[in-house]
């Protein structure tokens, strides 16, 4: 029995503690009040005739064109418990006046150009306030665009300053809490996008790293506004608008996102909803920067309309087929793409289901697309961590086989080095020049040049047939095998050159040319389907043999010339005439002809600028004997 008076009395109590508690706050409920799109200063009259007037009750929180409402609610303090002074609390995302039986007493933001801070409440005192006669409030209101475009009544609340105040927090902390779902899932978001941002940055060749960090911190970026807003955080209107506008931006990078993740290009029909998004979305934040009336009207016709809805809504939903797009056909796709394309179509799956459910013409409930927005969230978030897993792993594999890349450059760059050496070695009566211009990061040209015993100059000269490594390569094994030999005949080298390649099995065909230039000018060439030096700028007549590799029985011929003083031999690879403009023109002999007088560096820079298809090598020899062999008295 005791229990139960104790229940009793507890009961009583809570609900006389209700009872104070509603007596002393009073909401002006929309049923008080009256609205009139327009702006005119007359209209906070008390006695205003409102026959013209539209109850509250009717309001549409709906964007609309008009920026400018008045609203003129009956307020009846002595319906506020009289132990209680009242204030006046304002609520609102919109710039507003304050009027109370006709007089201003407080005002918000600018009525002018709509500018506020989102997130603050405001409380006023007036003698007419703390009356106990009825009174006419009259709010004059100016909206700018904001977040989804809506524009709520404010909310309006009279009675105890601490105990409106705290009805506020406990409507916020319950806004943040009813969300917090969302807000983590979204966090996660934006934790992966600046973690993949920061990838990119550090390895800027990885373009999938940047359309993930943009996707996700570009859907996190529009929950972030909602949260700031719901949570009742003091920032500038245009500010969230600017938040919402940039957020929407978040498709153009999810489809390029899944293409790049696919590894394929994005299709011409993506690429047209891409552009439709992508001048849609600059509309949108440009107006974001306009005039009240010219931002209010783009941001209605751009974004709010349902006839333009009606078309934007269904090319975004177009566009989250994205991933079934980058990834077709899903049947030839391999185990490991198949997994990726799984993960991707539940994120997929989501988005269709939630842009779609906003299609105008569809007609379905909000609740269904407000409902959606949690299993939306918690699926693009399962989808994110999945994404990141798998990403991290494509990053190590790619970083290791960037580090063996990275092995076999250093070891090509030996390669590079052995067959084409910065310095020559050359005889004191032998002025040599030489350039070389690989097509690739390591070419098959090389040459070779040494000073004999009995002071005459030997020079090794080559193209393999190819290019990058497999042609450096069997250009090295040619130098190597040419060593131990510059004391044999140049025909004789060629023939030991010969034999090596075909009995190496590696394939492929070399050209190439042995000279000795002895000390009283004599010169011997022998040539093994190389081109034949320029001598001051005039073709050379050389007996030429097959290449290297054709026939292991193959001969060469000797050709012997007796060099004048000042004479410049011009050797070249086919890379020179070969050369290949846009138009498909080829560099040719004349020209090589016409420049074999100039430097080694015009020749080749000229070749290269025509249009370079294959390694460039030139290589001049100037024979200045006189200081040589005239010694000095």
């Amino acid at each position: 029995m005791r229990r139960l008076f104790r229940v009793v009395v507890a009961t009583v109590l809570f609900s006389l503690a209700h009872v104070a508690c509603a007596q002393t706050a009073l909401f002006v409920a929309p049923e008080h009040c009256v609205f009139r799109a327009g702006d005119d200063a007359r209209w906070a009259a008390p006695d205003l005739d409102e026959s013209g007037w539209r109850a509250a009750s009717q309001w549409s929180e709906d964007a609309s064109l008009e920026s400018h409402f008045w609203l003129r609610c009956q307020v009846d303090p002595a319906k506020v418990t009289p132990a209680v002074k009242p204030v006046l609390q304002i609520s609102a995302d919109a710039s507003y006046e304050v009027f109370i039986s006709g007089q201003l007493v407080a005002s918000f933001g600018s009525v002018s150009t709509g500018a506020h801070t989102v997130g603050v409440v405001n409380q006023y005192q007036s003698s007419e306030i703390a009356g106990p006669k009825p009174f006419t409030l009259a709010v004059r209101i100016t909206y700018s665009p904001t977040l989804y475009g809506q524009q709520p009544l404010p909310w309006i609340l009279l009675g105890d300053a601490n105990l409106l105040r705290d009805k506020y927090s406990a409507h916020v902390l319950e806004a943040v809490r009813s969300r917090w779902i969302i807000w983590l899932c979204n966090g996660i978001m934006a934790v992966a996008g600046l973690f993949f941002l920061v990838l990119y940055l550090f390895d800027r060749s990885q373009r999938v790293l940047l359309w993930a960090a943009l996707t996700w911190l570009l859907l996190a970026l529009i929950r972030f506004d909602e949260f700031l807003v719901a949570a009742s955080v003091h920032i500038p209107s245009r500010v969230e608008y600017l938040l919402y506008s940039l957020g929407n931006s978040e498709a153009i990078f999810y489809v390029a996102f899944f293409f790049a993740l696919a590894r394929r290009p994005i299709s011409r029909f993506f690429r047209v909803l891409m552009l439709i998004n992508a001048v849609d979305c600059a509309a949108i934040i440009v107006s974001a920067m306009l005039p009240l009336r010219l931002s209010i009207a783009w941001r209605y016709w751009l974004d709010a309309s349902p006839a333009v809805n009606s078309f934007l809504m269904p090319v975004d939903t177009l566009l989250s087929f994205a991933p079934l797009a980058a990834f077709w056909p899903i049947n030839k796709l391999p185990r490991s793409q198949l997994a990726l394309y799984c993960v991707c179509s539940f994120w997929m799956g989501t988005d269709v289901l939630y842009l779609g459910a906003q299609i105008p013409w569809l007609n379905l409930p909000s609740y269904f697309f407000l409902s959606f927005q949690t299993v939306r969230s918690v699926s693009i978030a399962a989808v994110v961590i999945a994404l990141t897993l798998i990403l991290i792993q494509r990053i190590r594999q790619n970083n290791r086989e960037r580090a063996a890349l990275a092995t076999e450059m250093r070891a090509a760059q030996e390669i590079q080095r052995i067959l084409v050496p910065r310095e020559m070695d050359t005889a004191p009566q032998i002025r040599a020049e030489a350039v070389f211009l690989p097509a690739q990061q390591v070419g098959g040209d090389f040459y070779r040049c040494r000073v004999l015993a009995d002071g005459s100059q030997w020079l090794l000269l080559g193209d393999v047939s190819g290019k990058g490594t497999a042609a450096g390569m069997t250009g090295a094994m040619l130098l190597g095998a040419s060593e131990r030999h510059e004391h044999e005949a140049p025909a004789e080298m060629l023939s030991h050159l010969n034999q090596v390649l075909c009995a190496s099995g590696v394939g492929g065909l070399a050209t190439c040319l042995c000279v000795r230039i002895a000390t009283d000018g004599t010169f011997t060439i022998a040539n093994a389907g190389h081109l034949p030096p320029y001598r001051n700028g005039q073709d050379m007549e050389v007996e030429s043999g097959l290449p290297l590799g054709v026939a292991p029985s193959a001969q060469y011929d000797e050709t012997e010339i007796r060099l004048e003083p000042s004479d410049v031999l011009m050797f070249m690879s086919d890379g020179v005439v070969e050369s290949q403009n846009a138009t498909g023109e080829l560099f040719g002999f004349e020209r090589a002809r016409a420049m074999a007088t100039q430097s080694v560096q015009q020749m080749a820079e000229a070749a290269k600028s025509f249009g370079q298809q294959d390694d460039i090598t030139v290589l001049s020899i100037a024979f200045e004997p006189a200081e040589a062999l005239t010694p000095r008295t």
